[in-house]
Order: C-alpha cells, then structure tokens, then sequence
C-alpha cells in the first residue's frame, strides 16, 4: 500500500488535488462521492518525502502570529461589511467580499489571474477549476460551491503556462494549507502567488448529498440542467435549480442543514483549520440572529465578515476601505463564537478529536502552531469527553 492510498483509507484524504498536481505522471484525481487521487504508479522515496510536507491531510499546520486569537488565529484586523458593487454584493455568498477582494487584486496589478472554483458550464452540478483575469470572469464564478472541489489539481501546470503572472488563488482552508504547504519547499510557486484568499469551512460535502437536493427539488433527470446554485443571489440566497422553463428553490438552512452538512467527508469532521488560518484575507457569515441567540436565515443584503490575517491582507482591506470599495465596521472577534458554535466548538475540541483519531487508526497528523491544548480550556472537561468518546467510536467505525 503507498502512502498515498494510506491518506485515503485511513480517511485524511481533503480531495484538494494538489499531489495530482505535483505527481502529474503518476496521480489523477478521479471523481468518486468525493474527489479522491489514485495513483497509476508507485512514488519514490524523494517524491513520498515531498508528499508528506504538502498533504494537508497530515500536515495541517498553521502559521506563527504575534496577532494571535487562539480559537480564530492570526488576526490583524475584523470588519465585518460588503461590497459597494451592488451587483458582486447580491451575488456573492457574504456580502460579495471574496468577489470583491479578487477583482481589486486585479485592478491594482496585486495579481493578474485569479485561480478559483467556478461551476461547471457543461454540467452546473459539478465543479471545475476557474482562470480568471476581467469582472466577467469572477461574476461567472460567485456564490459557494458546497460540492467536491480540487482547486490545486493544476496549480503546476496553470503557473507553466502563465510564466510571467501573479497568482491570485482563493479556496478552502484545507486547499489553502496545502498551496502554503508547497510554497515553503517550492521557490517557484511561491514567486508566482501574490494573494491566498479563503473562507470559513464547515466540511465538504458529498455528490449523493448534492443528488439528494436536486431529488429535493424535483429534477427532472431527461432534461439538461442549465443552472444550479447552492446559495448567493441574496443572503443567505435560496438553492437554485433551472431547467429549461422551470426554477426550483430551496431554503438554504434545509439544503445545508438538512441535506447537504450530514455528507461531509470524514477528514472535514477532525479538521484543524476551518477558517483559513494561513490565508491573507478570509471572509464568513456573521448571521443576524435572535433575542436567544440562535442565527437567522431570512432573506436581506449580504453582508460578511472581513478577517485580515497578514500584513498583506491588511494593507488590502486598508486600501479598498479607503478607496470606498467596500463598506465595512470594526467587529469584536470574541462574539463570533455565539454566531460561528461549529467552528468554535471544533477548534475547542480539536486536540480531544485528533487524540481520538490517532488512538483509533493508528495516525498521526501535523499540527504544527494549531494550538490544540491552548483551545481545550475553551470548553469545560464533560463537554470535552463526550467528543473524546464520541470521536473514537466514529473513528474506530471509519466514520471519521
């Protein structure tokens, strides 16, 4: 068994693509419930030791700050506000933010071409990887893709190809650890990014949960879809199903809550990072919520939040706040764990859950600069060993 096959049976695999990317020769992704590598040939020994410092689904490593929020990371600044383009904001997923932040990259000659997840236009359920360089080439691109995505499947070869560009690169948390990853070892890759932008990440879900809304909302399996979104076009925005004269709709606290979030894969369910801790920006919804506190999804104008996590990320929410780009307000970073429970609940939980995961499976993954026993106090010890126990029975079942 390769070291390869190793991540993927012991459920470590993100799907990020990037060893496809690396090992062109001998590793293509192959599109499974999730995305999965297979390996036509055996790595050597230099290209294992290669792998092992890239895959972020063992070497999940977050980065040194002296602006250092233990359960939210490095933090130089929190916004929490949208795009000024009325269009990007309505389309967008969080008030047009990530949008927003690609384009003024590109007008200010910070990047040149923008590598992103996009829909794909032959078939709208799946997704592929997106070069983008004008406000057409983003617009096209709006809106979260809750489906498997392997946005570095071809980082090596779009940076051969487009030699003398800036790279602008927007994904998961995951694809973004692994992007960071290969830039430490990779001179080249690390020349040709200008920008990591990312977003706030509660798993990946599977093309049976993606199936099971379309089913949801009535498709009809003889026609051709011609649109589908997950959300975005409003805030939170409605599923979007079309198919020739007839649209479909669904709530997205049911898409999500009901349909979609129970797929996620079993990597996502003990992940480190799901807020783009290695990122220079980051972008997440901060949800209006109730006299309880309870978040609500009814329908109103997008808005998002605006984490700025390198010198880099700060000087560019600086810049678009000033040129009046985007509008935002300064937000208190410690309410953010009674609107975002999951990803605090799972930051605070982290090291109870890879301790599981290690003992259960025999694993062990990076976690370089998570901070794993300084977020345990967060919860208190019950808390901490039902998720203990809870994590290990999963585990030790395959279901994480």
């Amino acid at each position: 068994m390769t070291d390869v096959n190793k991540v993927i049976d012991k459920n470590l695999c993100t799907g990020c693509g990037i060893c496809a990317s690396v090992f062109d020769k001998k590793i293509e992704i192959l599109k499974q419930d999730y995305n999965r590598p297979h390996c036509k040939e055996r790595l050597n020994n230099d290209e294992l030791a290669k792998f092992k410092k890239i895959c972020p689904g063992i070497n999940q490593k977050s980065v040194k700050s002296s602006n250092l929020h233990p359960i939210w990371g490095p933090i130089l600044s929190s916004h929490i506000g949208y795009s000024n383009d009325d269009e990007i904001r309505f389309l967008g997923s969080s008030g047009g933010i990530v949008t927003r932040s690609l384009l003024y990259a590109l007008e200010s000659k910070l990047a040149t071409l923008v590598v992103q997840i996009s829909a794909d236009g032959c078939n709208p359920l799946e997704n592929t990887v997106k070069i983008s360089r004008t406000r057409a080439d983003l617009i096209t691109a709006t809106g979260s893709r809750y489906s498997p995505a392997s946005p570095l499947e071809s980082i090596i070869q779009i940076i051969d190809d487009n030699p003398n560009d800036k790279i602008a690169f927007v994904g998961k948390p995951c694809d973004c650890t692994a992007l960071r990853n290969l830039m430490e070892i990779d001179r080249r890759v690390k020349d040709s990014v200008s920008l990591v932008i990312s977003f706030f990440c509660a798993g990946t879900p599977s093309r049976n949960g993606v199936m099971q809304v379309t089913k949801a909302l009535g498709i009809d399996e003889s026609k051709n879809v011609d649109q589908f979104y997950f959300r975005g076009r409003g805030w939170p925005g409605k599923t979007t199903l079309r198919q020739e004269e007839s649209v479909s709709y669904m709530e997205y606290s049911k898409s999500w809550g009901e349909l979609l979030g129970p797929t996620i894969q079993n990597r996502c369910k003990f992940c480190a990072d799901g807020t783009g801790e290695v990122a220079d920006i980051v972008s997440a919804d901060v949800w209006h919520s109730d006299d309880r506190g309870y978040p609500l999804f009814t329908e109103s104008d997008g808005q998002g939040l605006i984490l700025a996590r390198s010198n880099l990320g700060n000087q560019l929410v600086k810049d678009m706040l000033s040129s009046g780009i985007i509008s935002a307000t300064q937000y208190n970073i410690d309410d953010l764990a009674k609107i975002q429970v999951t990803q605090f609940e799972r930051k605070s939980t982290l090291l109870v859950r890879a301790v599981a995961k290690s003992l259960a499976s025999f694993t062990f993954i990076r976690l370089k600069n998570q901070r794993a026993l300084l977020t345990f106090r967060y919860l208190p010890l019950n808390k901490q060993l039902r998720v203990f126990v809870g994590s290990f029975i999963r585990a030790v079942k395959g279901r994480m």
